[in-house]
């Protein structure tokens, strides 16, 4: 038989710490990208509800995929505990 290995508290956390960090960053990087989108190739503010409508969908659907990937980190870890 196979004996199972059952992770420690602190690799739990500094696994857990990692996907934290992971997804944080890239919410900081669409945050940043939206910024970006938000104005045209000469720095002038996008003004066309449309275009700055489909900018902010899109963010929010990939800050979305983050903060799900935050939240199953948390909801294994607490498992794992």
């Amino acid at each position: 038989m196979r004996k199972v290995s059952i992770p420690s508290r602190e690799s739990v956390q500094k696994d857990t710490g990692r996907v934290y960090f992971v997804a944080a960053n890239r919410i900081q990087q669409l945050t940043t990208e939206l910024y970006e989108d938000l104005f045209s190739e000469e720095g002038e503010a996008i003004i066309s509800l449309e275009d700055v409508t489909i900018s902010v969908l899109k963010y929010r659907k990939q800050v979305n995929v983050e903060v799900d990937l935050i939240k199953s980190a948390c909801r294994e870890a607490e498992e794992m505990q």
